[in-house]
């Protein structure tokens, strides 16, 4: 982070949960969702896997199955072959009977329920890693910020307890192809969609973001909060370790030691440092 952010973050003892809104990529976690799909592709998926479980039961394996379809295919696991030979014929003879709830009806329901989750959410980003020269000359205005560490403390129920690792991908999203989202339709239903693409678009970027070896911690925003972001307390306690910027000013230096040192006792302070021209080393400040 920036050297002023990093007063008023130790300061406060705060940190920013922000709506996806305001993050630095557009595509990071969208308003707009599944544009452009394929309502046909995913009737003609939904019949291909119902049929294929009916010509094998045996393969059922009714855990993978939500409360919407579970009773469902549990009765045609105990039923004769002969019912799931006369289903079959129903369903090729009258699929729009078998697919009428999958249409444009209800993704305009998908659509408009992300949408209200989406102005109420909160994101707070974290690294796994401190030493990205990257990522110091983004985020911390070209070495001259600070690196803020958080241990992950049990009795303190520290948030990032429950921070998930961002997946990197090459490609689109499963809930966005037509067998993930009959996937997660048999799964859970209506609920298991709405999961689905809340943990997607949520912990899911391109490969072009793989050198932050992110992680993020999602929730929710406060009746009384508005606005496009909300600060959280953190415990004092949490503060592990901060770690300066090896171009940061030695004034704005000393005014963070003596912040640390007076606020946070036990937390540790480093100095970045490069050795050899290119890699990223820390010490400890004397």
């Amino acid at each position: 982070m920036e050297y002023g952010t990093a007063i008023k973050v130790a300061e406060n003892a705060t940190l920013r949960w922000s709506s996806s809104k305001i993050f630095n990529d557009p595509f990071d976690v969208p308003l707009d969702i599944l544009d452009g799909f394929d309502f046909e592709s995913v009737n003609q998926a939904f019949l291909t896997r119902l049929i294929k479980l009916l010509k094998n039961p045996d393969e059922l394996d009714l855990s993978q199955f939500g409360d919407d379809f579970g009773t469902f295919f549990h009765l045609l696991k105990c039923g004769e072959q002969s019912s799931r030979e006369r289903l079959i014929e129903c369903i090729l003879s009258s699929p729009q009977a078998f697919t009428g709830h999958i249409g444009e009806g209800l993704f305009d329901e998908i659509r408009n329920a992300w949408k209200c989750m989406y102005s109420e959410k909160r994101i707070l980003c974290l690294s796994k890693v401190w030493n990205s020269a990257a990522m110091w000359h983004h985020y911390a205005k070209g070495h001259n910020g600070c690196v803020f560490e958080f241990a992950c403390n049990e009795e303190n129920d520290s948030a990032w307890l429950a921070a998930e690792p961002v997946k990197y991908i090459d490609g689109d999203l499963q809930i966005n192809t037509a067998d993930g989202f009959v996937d997660a339709l048999l799964e859970g239903g209506a609920a298991g969609i709405a999961k689905q693409i809340h943990d997607e678009y949520t912990y899911t970027k391109t490969l072009d973001w793989k050198y932050e070896e992110e992680y993020r911690v999602s929730t929710f925003k406060r009746p009384q909060d508005t606005g496009d972001y909300t600060d959280y307390e953190f415990a004092e306690e949490d503060l592990s370790a901060v770690i300066m910027g090896e171009k940061m000013e030695p004034e704005a230096r000393s005014r963070v030691v003596d912040l640390i040192s007076s606020k946070y006792p036990h937390t540790v302070i480093w100095v970045a440092y490069k050795e050899g021209g290119r890699h990223l080393k820390k010490r400890l400040h004397c």
